[in-house]
């Protein structure tokens, strides 16, 4: 007597199915946050810390091809993006370059009252930027000791 034949059928289990959703992951490539002048030293970039110019492994290739595009990411073994925007000669369009922007001029301002001034007109310009109160606070830290220090020149000029 013959065995009774049993079909089988190829029924993916839910743990393949998950298997298949997952993001691939590629061998890991160095990918190193370079800051400009003012950036923090940390920053979380893809729910991934980098410490500033210290490679990191990172197997995700979505991640891995955002940073190739990102000037403020260096992917090993390929050429680091150019910044589509310079603090020194371009008008910022967003709070983030109206960080690089101010600290940019907070570094060439040479008289207290024209660092007021300057502060004072561009209130417009913040606004359009839609710069924030973490962005003030941010932008307090380099604009504070900066008028404190140009003041104090000022006043060791007028001593002499």
């Amino acid at each position: 007597m013959a065995e009774p034949q049993t079909q089988k059928t190829s029924q993916a289990k839910p743990a393949d199915a998950k298997k298949a959703s997952a993001p691939e992951k590629t061998a890991p490539v160095n990918i190193t946050y370079i800051p400009r002048p003012g950036d923090p030293v940390t920053t979380v970039w893809g729910k991934l810390t980098f410490e500033a110019n210290k490679p990191r492994p990172v197997s995700d290739p979505r991640l891995i091809e955002k940073a190739k595009k990102n000037p403020w990411f260096k992917v090993e073994g390929e050429k680091q993006a150019e910044a589509s925007f310079d603090p020194g000669t371009d008008a910022p369009v967003n709070s983030t370059q109206y960080r690089a922007y101010a600290i940019t001029w907070f570094k060439v301002v040479t008289k207290s009252a024209d660092m007021q001034k300057r502060w004072s007109d561009e209130e417009a310009l913040r606004t359009e930027c839609e710069v924030g109160q973490d962005d003030l606070e941010y932008l307090a830290r380099f604009y504070d000791p900066r008028l404190e220090q140009l003041v104090n020149m000022e006043r060791a000029g007028e001593a002499r």
